[in-house]
């Protein structure tokens, strides 16, 4: 070769060296095999033609299997010099476990090849799974032998695919789920007919091997059509030995579920329980010793009334219980008096959440049940209209109540309908509780405000006050007298933030009167969505001329200005 096609050769790339090789090569094969002799027949040079087209042929299949070789090796050997397969296998798989982990989508449909739709967030799992196992042939191997990649499923999946995954997963524990999927509607059909053929079958074969079961059936008037009875034995009547998590949930469509006992009773480590519609208060929960988290809705409006009354008594059998979650339904009518004296004592129990309940329900609860290490509490009731019982407040336990007193921050949630307070102390104790009425009065919402410090003696330095911003807070509801009242029970407020539908001028008003309400204010600060109007802005100079302590007073109206542009 010349200088020039050296340096030409040089800037080649493997393809392109490639096929310069195999033009060189056959045309050093044709200058030694010609042979234009003039005393052959034309008979003679026919066949000779046409075997040197066949050695041809021959020839460069010949040279392409051998640059194929030769390109597939170079790839391996660049690919075992890249810096993630130098890596140790255990780092290279946390790092696929962490991309598969990562937050999905929860909207949308996407259709599979078989043209039954599945929920966007189990086809992105799916196929990000199914990408990294593309990769390269050695990351193909290292993925096909981890176990870990392969043990969760979901049943939007098809089965045989499933079946797959069951298998490569080898002998560990596996995960099965079918997540809750918006816009279930008639698409739902396909979905359930084939997973009704395919679950019942599943978990009795497999439920020896569920580390993680989790179910959430659609509230979908046609699925009323389907026969779940085999899913329910199925779920009653096999031990789980290695089963830690189980999350159930029926709806009044799919009908009727509830077992008198869960998997034989025989789930030894069985830690974490979530029941939606679907408790019968004749089960044994003590059977599970390693129960430290329940969750129960109790929201059937025929049920609950029983369930209610049965509840303090199911929980006596989990002493080590240390997460408590209790929903219901607030369409209950009958009135609950408070018990005597506790039934059940959780003395594990640091965090208790209970919402949608009556409030007479939540008072009765927690005067069943002792919680003396609570540390973090929701409590979200509705009040019956002309009611006697006392605000939620009252119910809170006393092992709470004195950690209250080192409450700094107090942030009150303000909705047409609704009072929320939610409480937190440097310490990372919480109390979050919210009244709910069909129609408040100025005195009701008074007591509501002031109920943190006169109920729980709570002294913050730190006021919030976040309204609806798509709803006006009523100005004959929270009227100069009403702040005035509220404000005069937080004399230690030093801070004061105000956010939403709140209207400012009787709020500013009060701040401004000669009685001084929170004497001790330093920063205020002002994000309401409707126009500061020039008033307010007078009255908030007026503020910052009186209160000689009041350092500044913040106000923030980007939303405002955002809109105005966008109109």
């Amino acid at each position: 070769m010349t200088s020039k096609e050296v340096a030409d050769a040089s800037r080649m790339s493997i393809s392109q060296l490639s096929e310069l090789l195999v033009a060189r090569m056959w045309e050093e094969h044709v200058g030694a095999v010609s042979d234009d002799h003039p005393s052959r027949s034309a008979e003679e040079r026919v066949r000779k033609a046409l075997q040197l087209d066949e050695e041809r042929v021959s020839c460069l299949e010949s040279i392409r299997h051998c640059v194929a070789d030769i390109g597939a090796q170079t790839r391996r050997f660049s690919n075992q010099q890249s810096l993630l397969l130098r890596m140790p296998e255990e780092i290279i798989l946390n790092i696929f476990q962490t991309y598969l982990h990562a937050e999905y989508s929860n909207s949308g449909w996407q259709i599979d090849v078989g043209h039954t739709p599945i929920p966007f967030h189990s086809f992105q799992r799916l196929t990000k799974l199914l990408t990294i196992t593309h990769i390269s042939s050695d990351l193909r191997l290292l993925c096909k032998h981890s176990a870990t990649l392969w043990m969760d499923l979901d049943l939007f999946w098809p089965p045989a695919l499933i079946e797959t995954f069951v298998e490569r997963a080898q002998s560990a524990s596996l995960t099965l789920t079918l997540p809750v999927s918006l816009g279930w509607g008639p698409r739902f059909a396909s979905i359930s007919r084939r997973m009704l053929d395919f679950l019942p079958h599943f978990l009795i074969q497999n439920l020896h091997r569920l580390r993680e079961l989790r179910l959430r059936l659609p509230n979908w008037e046609g699925s009323r059509t389907f026969d779940y009875q085999m899913i329910w034995d199925a779920i009653q009547s096999s031990p789980a030995p290695v089963l830690e998590v189980f999350e159930f949930t029926t709806s009044i469509a799919v009908g009727p579920f509830q077992p008198d006992q869960l998997f034989l009773n025989t789930a030894p480590l069985l830690r974490d329980i979530e029941l939606e519609r679907c408790w019968n208060q004749t089960q044994d929960l003590g059977a599970f010793a390693c129960l430290v988290s329940l969750s129960l809705d109790l929201s059937d409006s025929a049920l609950i009334m029983g369930q209610l009354r049965e509840l303090p008594a199911a929980l006596a059998r989990c002493p080590n219980l240390e997460d408590l979650r209790v929903l219901g339904s607030s369409g209950t009518t009958e009135p609950l008096a408070p018990a005597i004296r506790p039934m059940a004592e959780l003395r594990c129990c640091v965090s208790l959440i209970m919402g949608e309940l009556m409030n007479d329900a939540i008072i009765y609860l927690l005067s069943a049940v002792s919680f003396p290490l609570l540390r973090r509490v929701s409590l979200q009731g509705t009040a019956r209209s002309r009611s006697t019982f006392p605000h939620v407040h009252s119910a809170i336990p006393k092992s709470l109540r004195s950690q209250c007193s080192g409450v700094s921050k107090v942030e009150f949630d303000l909705q047409d309908g609704r009072v929320g307070a939610e409480m937190t102390a440097p310490d990372s104790c919480s109390v979050y509780v919210a009244e709910e009425r069909n129609r408040f009065s100025a005195s009701t919402i008074k007591e509501l405000l002031a109920a943190p410090s006169r109920i729980l003696q709570i002294r913050p330095r730190y006021l919030s006050f976040s309204g609806e911003d798509t709803e006006n807070l009523s100005e004959e509801l929270y009227s100069e007298q009403t702040w005035m009242d509220m404000l005069s029970s937080y004399p230690s407020a030093r801070r004061i933030s105000i956010s939403g539908n709140i209207a400012l001028a009787s709020f500013l008003a009060v701040l401004n009167s000669p009685e001084m309400y929170c004497p001790g204010l330093r920063v205020m600060n002002v994000a309401i969505t409707d126009r500061v109007r020039d008033q307010d802005w007078d009255a908030i100079e007026t503020l910052l001329r009186l209160r000689p302590n009041l350092r500044e007073v913040i106000v923030d109206e980007r939303e405002v200005s955002e809109q105005s542009d966008s109109e």
